[in-house]
C-alpha cells in the first residue's frame, strides 16, 4: 500500500508450494510411460542397492497432512525428527517447502515432499548419474490394515513415482515389506500385493527387479522377538506370494544376526520358501574394527549355510547412524561416525572379500536415523544436525556407486578427497542447551542446590543422554560448564566433583578415545575426587566388543535387570522420607553390586533392589571407593529405571545432598 509519504511498502511472505495429491486410483494404475532398459534388472548378483523410504511430507504437497518425518519442523520454536537436513540446492521452487528453522545467515530452510513426482524423479536420475543400480521401496504394516487412509494412498503414491522413475532412468525396483507375521499382518499384506499385481500390474515392467527368473517381493522383520509370529500364517504367506497369479516371487527375508541358530518353524519356513537371506546390520557395530569382527562372528556360517541350502546371501552395509533428534535428545549425536566415507568403505569391502557380489545400502533417504546416502548439506539450520564434513554432498551417492563397481569386479580403491575447510564451520547447539526447558522443580529445592554447590562448577560433557542431566541443567541451580571430551580430557581438573550423563554402552565420546577418557576420569579419582554416574540406559559405559572399558577406571556393574514388581528400597543415609518403589514394569538398566568390588576401601549400598520375595538383586544407587591406584576416590551410581521414580525432585534432592556430604 501507499502511505502519505508515497512510499511503497512491500510484504515479502514465503509462499508454500501448491501441488494436487494423486488419487488413490490413479496411484495404483498401471505404467504407460516411456521406458529405459540400462541396468541389468533379470537379476540382484552384481548390483548395490539402497533402501529408499519415501514417507517424508510437508505441508503444501497436497496431502494436508504437514510436516510428516520431519517432526515439528513449523512449530515456534521448531523441532524435528532428523539429523542431518538435504540438500535442496538443485530443487525447483515447486519442490522445496519453508519450515521455521533459518540458517546461521537467517535464510529459511527448505525441505521435500516424497510425495512430489519431479523429485522422486530427480533422486533416480541421481541414481543413474552416480551408477547407483535402484532401490527397494519400503511399506509398512502400519498403514496396510486401512487401505482408505492417506498414508495408505501416500505410500502408493510414493511407489508409483519410484516405479516412474525407475524406468525412465533405467534403474532396477523392488517392493520391500517392513512387517510381522501374525495372522492380520498376513491377511493386509496380501491385500495389499494383489492390488499391486491386479491393479498396479507391478512387476510387469521391465524395471521390477527378477531374481532366479522371478520378481523379489522382500519381506523384513522376520524372526524378530519384537515381530508378530504365526506358523501357519506365515506359510499362508509365503504360499500366497509363490503362486503364479501372485508372480511365483522370489521371496528374501531381512533377519536377525541369529537365524543360523534357529531350530524351530522360523527355520523350517525359511529353507522351504526363502530364496535371498538379508541379516540386519545397522546398528550393530559402530567401527570399521567391530564391523570386521562382527562378520566375521557371522558371515562364515550364514554363507555355508546358504551354500549348503541353495539360498543367496545378501549383505547390508550401511554408512553411519544417528537419530538424536528422532530420540528427542536420550541418544548421542551423530553416534555412529561416517569417518569421511569410511566406516562405509571398509564394509564394502569386507564383502567382496567374502566373495559377495551384490549388497544392501540402509539407506537412500533415510535422515531420521542418519543412514542417509542422498544429498545433505554441510550448512544444515541452526540447531542439532550432522553433517558430511565438508565432503562434497553428493559424496556418499559416488561411494555407493563405487561400491557396484567394485563387486562387480573393478579395480576400485576409495575416493580420497580432501573436506573444505569452508564446509566445515557449521556447529551444532549443544543438546543441553537446545531442549531447554523451563524447570520442573520448585524455586525453594533449586535455591537449597544453589546454596549446597555454592563456590565450585562442575564440567559437563555436551553431549549426555540422560534426563538427569536435563534436570540439572534445566534447573539451573548448579554451575554447569559444558564442553567436549576432546578438551576435558587435557584440560586439569579443578572441581572435586565430575558427572557423567550416560546412556546405551560407551561415553559417547566421538572422536576422542575412550583410553584419553578412561585415563582422564582415573586421574581425576586418584586425586580424591568424587565421580557422578548417571545412567538411563541398559548398558551405561559398557562395551562389548571391547571388553569392560569402564572397568579400567574401577567402574563394573553386574549384568541383572530388574524384572517387573522389583522393589527399591531407599536407605535411611541417603534420606529417611524416601518412600520403598515397587516397578510397575521390567527395568532395563543394570544395577552395582558389592561382589564386583571385593578390594574396595568402603562400598555403601543407597538404595537396593530385591524380588518380591526378598531375594537381593543388586543396588539402584550405590557408592564406592574402589581404593588401589584411585586411593580415596568415590564413584556413585545411579541406576536410569529410577528415572520413573514418582517423586524425582524429591529423589534428586536426597542424591545432591548425599554427594555433597562426601565431597572433600
Amino acid at each position: 500500500m501507499i502511505g502519505q509519504t508515497g512510499t511503497a511498502i512491500v510484504l515479502c511472505i514465503l509462499a508454500e508450494p501448491s501441488h494436487q495429491a494423486l488419487t488413490l486410483e490413479e496411484a495404483l494404475s498401471s505404467y504407460e510411460g516411456p521406458i529405459v532398459e540400462e541396468v541389468d534388472t533379470s537379476t540382484l548378483h552384481g548390483k548395490v542397492m539402497c533402501g529408499y523410504q519415501g514417507w517424508f511430507m510437508a505441508k503444501g504437497d497436497g496431502f494436508g497432512q504437514g510436516f510428516v518425518h520431519w517432526g515439528g519442523v513449523d512449530q515456534k520454536p521448531p523441532r524435528c525428527s532428523v539429523d542431518f537436513w538435504p540438500d535442496v540446492s538443485e530443487l525447483a521452487s515447486e519442490e522445496r517447502f519453508p519450515t521455521n528453522y533459518k540458517h546461521g545467515d537467517g535464510s529459511t530452510a527448505y525441505v521435500f515432499s516424497s510425495t512430489v513426482k519431479k523429485t522422486v524423479l530427480r533422486h533416480f536420475s541421481w541414481m543413474k548419474e552416480y551408477g547407483i543400480d535402484g532401490v527397494f521401496v519400503q511399506r509398512f504394516g502400519s498403514y496396510l490394515s486401512d487401505q482408505e487412509n492417506w498414508n495408505y494412498r501416500r505410500a502408493c503414491t510414493v511407489l508409483s513415482h519410484c516405479r516412474e522413475g525407475a524406468n525412465q532412468y533405467g534403474r532396477a525396483f523392488a517392493v520391500m515389506y517392513d512387517v510381522g507375521f501374525d495372522r492380520g499382518s498376513v491377511d493386509r499384506i496380501m491385500a495389499d500385493w494383489s492390488r499391486l499385481i491386479q491393479e498396479m500390474r507391478i512387476t510387469r515392467t521391465p524395471a521390477y527387479l527378477k531374481h532366479r527368473g522371478r520378481p523379489v517381493v522382500s519381506l523384513w522383520g522376520y524372526g524378530f522377538g519384537h515381530r508378530g509370529f504365526d506358523k501357519g500364517a506365515a506359510r499362508a504367506l509365503f504360499e500366497f506370494l509363490k503362486k503364479p497369479e501372485n508372480g511365483a516371487c522370489t521371496i528374501m527375508l531381512g533377519l536377525p544376526n541369529d537365524w543360523v541358530s534357529w531350530e524351530d518353524d522360523r527355520m523350517e519356513l525359511l529353507k522351504e520358501f526363502a530364496t535371498i537371506i538379508s541379516p540386519w546390520n545397522v546398528g550393530r557395530y559402530g567401527s570399521p574394527e567391530r564391523a570386521r569382527g562382527h562378520f566375521k562372528k557371522h558371515w562364515p556360517e550364514d554363507i555355508a549355510f546358504c551354500e549348503k541350502h541353495d539360498k543367496d546371501y545378501y549383505a547390508v552395509v550401511f554408512p553411519g547412524f544417528s537419530w538424536a533428534n528422532l530420540q528427542k535428545g536420550s541418544s548421542p549425536l551423530n553416534q555412529i561416525p561416517r569417518k569421511g566415507g569410511h566406516f562405509f568403505w571398509e564394509q564394502v569391502k569386507e564383502v567382496k572379500r567374502y566373495e559377495m557380489d551384490m549388497a544392501y545400502v540402509a539407506m537412500f533417504d533415510e535422515v531420521d536415523e542418519g543412514t542417509a546416502i542422498f544429498k545433505c548439506t554441510n550448512d544444515p539450520p541452526v540447531g542439532r544436525f550432522c553433517t558430511y564434513e565438508g565432503l562434497p554432498s553428493d559424496f556418499y551417492l559416488v561411494l555407493t556407486g563405487l561400491a557396484g563397481r567394485l563387486l562387480r569386479g573393478e579395480d576400485i580403491s576409495f575416493p580420497e578427497t580432501r573436506p573444505d575447510p569452508k564446509q566445515q564451520t557449521y556447529r551444532p547447539l549443544s543438546q543441553l542447551a537446545y531442549y531447554e526447558k523451563p524447570s520442573d522443580f520448585s524455586l525453594e529445592t533449586r535455591e537449597k542446590w544453589r546454596r549446597l554447590y555454592q563456590g565450585f562448577h562442575v564440567t559437563l560433557h555436551q553431549e549426555p543422554y540422560s534426563e538427569w542431566m536435563t534436570d540439572l541443567y534445566d534447573a539451573k541451580a548448579i554451575d554447569i560448564r559444558l564442553s567436549r571430551w576432546e578438551d576435558i580430557v587435557e584440560a586439569t581438573s579443578n572441581s572435586p566433583l565430575f558427572v557423567i550423563g550416560t546412556g546405551n554402552e560407551s561415553f559417547n565420546e566421538g572422536t576422542t578415545s575412550a583410553k584419553k577418557i578412561v585415563s582422564f576420569l582415573k586421574n581425576h579419582l586418584s586425586q580424591g575426587g568424587t565421580l557422578l554416574v548417571l545412567s538411563s540406559g541398559r548398558y551405561p559405559l559398557f562395551y562389548p566388543g571391547l571388553g569392560q572399558e569402564a572397568a579400567r577406571f574401577g567402574f563394573v556393574l553386574d549384568m541383572t535387570a530388574c524384572p517387573k514388581d522389583t522393589r527399591i528400597a531407599f536407605s535411611k543415609a541417603l534420606a529417611p522420607s524416601l518412600e520403598p518403589w515397587i516397578l510397575d514394569s521390567p527395568g532395563e538398566s543394570r544395577l552395582m553390586t558389592s561382589s564386583l568390588y571385593p578390594d574396595a576401601k568402603s562400598y555403601t549400598p543407597l538404595a537396593s533392589a530385591a524380588l518380591k520375595d526378598g531375594t537381593h538383586l543388586g543396588d539402584a544407587i550405590a557408592c564406592v571407593r574402589p581404593g588401589g591406584d584411585l586411593r580415596e576416590g568415590k564413584i556413585f551410581f545411579v541406576a536410569g529405571d529410577l528415572l520413573r521414580y514418582p517423586d524425582r525432585e524429591k529423589l534428586l534432592d536426597a542424591l545432591l545432598r548425599s554427594v555433597e556430604d562426601a565431597l572433600p
